[in-house]
């Protein structure tokens, strides 16, 4: 995706208004293939974010999740509509 694209500037948007400072950007998603066939299927791109932390263990055995990381999560997909609907 461009980085100046409509998607990337509205979670930017999102991200200053949840933490007060500029995203780190990162290129990845190799491992959510809807991504790349949202784009070949319907000339789309997509854009995600997640509020994991790192103590968490994403993916590991003894994997565990927040519910503060959960609300959040809940909170800025619920601004990124209304922001990419503005």
């Amino acid at each position: 995706m461009p980085a100046d694209h409509l998607g990337n500037r509205a979670v930017r948007d999102v991200h200053l208004m949840n933490y007060g400072k500029e995203p780190l950007y990162a290129r990845s998603g190799g491992t959510i293939p809807v991504c790349a066939m949202f784009l070949e299927s319907l000339g789309v791109y997509t854009v995600n974010f997640a509020y994991g932390l790192n103590d968490e263990r994403i993916h590991s055995p003894n994997e565990f999740f927040r519910l503060a990381s959960f609300e959040l999560g809940q909170k800025s997909y619920c601004q990124l509509l209304e922001r990419l609907a503005e």
